[in-house]
């Protein structure tokens, strides 16, 4: 909850935030105040008016105005987590008050439907055209799905739970398009991140690799570079990707733009945290971070040679430890074509 008045949606639209410097976020979402109360996920009933309350803020298409009792005095300083934004003050609840406006009709739709599955709710809200976080919010409070079925989720779940399912639904249709026929690659910088999508033409596959230079976040303390990442072939993954949530955001913004070009590609996506990158800010910052990328002209290459070399001149790392540490990108590297020796 924000201590103003007014609109203040863009305190909840990541796709507002990618642009700003760490300290501006931190300052916008330190001033939240955050209300907790804790109910079993499988008994939401038992949450009474806070839950309905919460409901009322997940279904509002505008600012909401909410007043809230602590049963205690709140607690100050910031909370950072690795895949959600941070944010201000902790407080208990001990009652909520929630007068919004209009009702966001797509969401409401969803959560009336007692007999909609959670991820055929997902996707149909996705193709409507709702934001991706007001999706992870409605599947967060327990408000998509089967009936008595429902569970709130924890926010960390429903992130990834909403890229993956989306993803997946697009890598149907996206896998059957005409091969992209030129190797592409795009950048864009933020927040001390700097984020390199390369497309080659081929079939669908998906690699995202992390480069953590010395004094970065998860690398405060290290000497060298820390890398790690992880693909995917044609047939998608069964198994969690090994960096998390930032792998399932990045091949979202990617099959999105896929679809919007009517191209299917090979992509490998590299996110090269500077030391100026202090701070964990979110899963989102990658998901916009590729997105943007994605969205500038790109540099056009006539081999994957040309477009490897493009990119050592993108990045602060060198390139040979980037490629050591891929799984795709090495092996599209090494591999021999049938077309090679036509």
């Amino acid at each position: 909850m924000p201590p103003i008045a007014g609109n203040t949606s863009v305190m909840g639209s990541p796709e507002l935030w990618y642009g700003m410097s760490i300290n501006q976020f931190v300052d916008m979402m330190s001033s939240l105040v955050r209300g907790l109360y804790p109910v079993r996920v499988d008994r939401m009933s038992e949450g009474g008016r806070i839950i309905d309350s919460m409901h009322d803020l997940v279904l509002s298409s505008s600012s909401a105005y909410t007043e809230v009792v602590f049963s205690k005095p709140i607690r100050g300083g910031m909370s950072f987590i690795s895949d959600v934004e941070p944010f201000g003050p902790t407080g208990r609840v001990a009652s909520v008050a929630v007068s919004s406006g209009a009702t966001n009709t797509r969401v409401e739709r969803a959560f009336e439907d007692g007999d909609l599955k959670a991820v055929d709710a997902m996707w149909d809200l996705f193709r409507w055209g709702e934001p991706v976080q007001v999706i992870q919010r409605a599947l967060s409070a327990g408000m998509l799905g089967i009936g008595k079925s429902r569970k709130l989720v924890p926010t960390r779940w429903s992130i990834t739970a909403v890229d993956d399912v989306l993803a997946k639904r697009m890598m149907d249709s996206v896998s059957t398009l005409p091969e992209l026929g030129e190797h592409r690659l795009y950048h864009s910088r933020s927040m001390g991140n700097l984020y390199a999508a390369l497309l080659v033409p081929g079939r669908w596959s998906y690699e995202t690799i992390e480069v953590f230079h010395k004094g970065s976040i998860w690398n405060t303390w290290g000497e060298e570079l820390a890398i790690g990442g992880d693909y995917e072939g044609p047939k998608g993954r069964t198994t969690y990707a090994a960096i998390g949530g930032c792998y399932y955001a990045g091949r979202l913004a990617v099959l999105e733009h896929l679809k919007s070009i009517g191209r299917v590609a090979t992509a490998v996506v590299v996110r090269e945290a500077l030391p100026s990158y202090v701070l964990p800010v979110g899963v989102w910052t990658v998901r916009q971070g590729v997105r943007d990328a994605l969205d500038q002209t790109p540099v056009r290459f006539g081999s994957l040679e040309a477009a490897v070399s493009g990119l050592s001149e993108i990045l602060r790392a060198p390139i040979d430890a980037v490629i050591r540490k891929s799984g795709l990108l090495r092996r599209l590297l090494t591999q021999t074509k049938i077309t090679d020796y036509i």
